[in-house]
């Protein structure tokens, strides 16, 4: 799915949640795609730029070690147990982790033209899903479920809703970090 989909979902996941709670998973969401999202730029930019710095970067974002980066964000095996973990070490980053692992999930049904191994680090074949992001019957669904979800959002917001679940307050005592 596209980027900005996956931050959708993972502010879904957390609606209830505090606004860090949210940023946190809209965040978990998103941070997947950024090194392969930058890595478009030296990608589009070689053709037309044949010099070795555009090269040398198209190859770190794309094959290098930034790529293993992304395989690993994408792992579903990976962020599940680093999301076991944080729920009992570190419970503050659990929501940027949920919003990686629906991120992992949502992939893995949907990218039928380009499948990742999901199971890395497990040295297996990609799974070919049975829907793939790029049909445009896909990409019609996924931008009409977007606006109902943005409508719904925005009424929700207007309505007064919102701001009627609870939330933690953020206070600073000035001994520690900000909670």
């Amino acid at each position: 799915m596209r980027t900005y989909t996956h931050g959708l979902i993972g502010y879904l996941l957390y609606l209830r949640g505090t606004r860090r709670q949210q940023l946190l998973a809209v965040t978990g969401g998103m941070v997947p795609d950024l090194v392969l999202g930058i890595g478009y730029i030296p990608h589009f930019l070689e053709p037309r730029f044949p010099v070795p710095v555009v090269r040398d970067a198209h190859t770190l974002l794309h094959e290098g070690w930034l790529h293993g980066v992304t395989q690993t964000m994408h792992s579903v095996v990976l962020v599940g147990a680093l999301t076991v973990a944080a729920l009992f070490f570190l419970r503050a980053v659990v929501p940027l982790l949920v919003g990686m692992l629906a991120h992992g999930f949502v992939d893995l049904l949907t990218h039928g033209g380009f499948p990742y191994n999901h199971l890395y680090p497990f040295p297996v074949d990609p799974v070919l899903s049975p829907i793939s992001y790029t049909d445009l019957w896909f990409t019609i669904m996924e931008h009409v479920a977007l606006a109902v979800a943005l409508a719904w959002l925005v009424a929700r917001w207007r309505s007064g809703r919102a701001s009627a679940r609870p939330r933690t307050p953020e206070v600073w005592d000035g001994a520690g970090p900000l909670r």
